[in-house]
């Protein structure tokens, strides 16, 4: 591995890759994967082909616990480019509802985004609301985000949407086919003018509470 290509850990990953001015494309690997092996010298080409726009980095899921759980990571190789302090979380569920709510006139994705109190219940295709809290925190968190873009991989389409400090700057639109992918990602990034221009994600802490 050439000194292009940083390695990283639990405890460097804070400066190395949240904290870091240039975009970092990081690596989850191991020593022992065959496909990690067959992408390195791919990834050794981008890191010299972008070098000073764009850092590659690396880190083994064999040495290092808790940055690849805080980030869901459950297959290897896994890339994720991490890019002006924005977090993504992911999974490979069946997705948020991308119907429109017959009431809302509104994609059950926004309506999870957007509104207090908006639950997933799903009855054949349709969402409906739920009360209690479910809903809470995903339409806090887009309220308190400067930026907030999600996709969602549902019946092998791809969906995505945009939001500015919790106001959609678009409907929810298809992005086109996705036949190997389920599930929903989010990527946010705090609002500076909330919480500092220096806030920053804490692997370790977003480790423990995912376990909690």
């Amino acid at each position: 591995m050439s000194n292009l290509v940083k390695t990283v850990s639990d405890d460097s990953f804070q400066a190395d890759v949240v904290q870091s001015a240039t975009p970092v494309l990081v690596d989850f690997w191991a020593p022992w994967c065959g496909p990690c092996k067959a992408i390195a010298p791919i990834l050794e080409e981008l890191a010299s082909t972008y070098q000073g726009k764009l850092q590659i980095a690396k880190i083994s899921v064999d040495d290092n616990q808790e940055v690849p759980a805080s980030f869901g990571i459950r297959n290897i190789p896994t890339l994720i480019l991490f890019k002006d302090g924005s977090c993504q979380v992911s999974d490979d569920g069946r997705g948020m509802p991308v119907d429109i709510h017959p009431e809302e006139k509104i994609s059950g994705v926004e309506l999870i985004l957007t509104r207090l109190h908006a639950g997933g219940k799903f009855s054949n295709r349709n969402y409906t609301f739920s009360g209690g809290l479910h809903g809470v925190g995903s339409s806090v968190v887009n309220a308190l985000s400067e930026k907030l873009e999600v996709e969602v991989a549902r019946d092998r389409k791809l969906y995505g949407q945009n939001f500015a400090r919790g106001i959609p700057l678009g409907p929810l639109v298809e992005k086109g086919a996705a036949p190997n992918r389920r599930g929903t990602s989010v990527v946010f990034r705090p609002d500076p003018e909330i919480f500092g221009a220096r806030a920053a994600f804490k692997p370790a802490r977003l480790f423990k509470m995912a376990r909690a």
